[in-house]
């Protein structure tokens, strides 16, 4: 079977470089097992998104900006 660790284009595999993984996960999620055995980065990202919705009759939602800031681990 082929190699899905790494990209190819023959196959049509992306490979697993820079793919989000579970760090505390022992699946097929898990960054030991999803990154081929090369290691995975901790990398906070902060972003903006909706929160605190609420609606108004008739037909408005109005939500406030939330910053939220995530942990991923990434593969190498």
């Amino acid at each position: 079977s082929p190699d899905f660790c790494l990209a190819n284009r023959k196959t049509g595999s992306l490979g697993t470089r820079g793919r989000m993984c579970n760090s505390t996960a022992m699946d097929i999620s898990g960054c030991d097992l999803l990154c081929c055995e090369r290691g995975y980065r901790e990398e906070t990202v902060v972003f903006q998104e909706n929160c605190l919705c609420r609606f108004h009759w008739c037909c408005v939602v109005q939500c406030k900006k939330c910053m939220v800031r995530k942990e991923l681990s990434l593969c190498h």
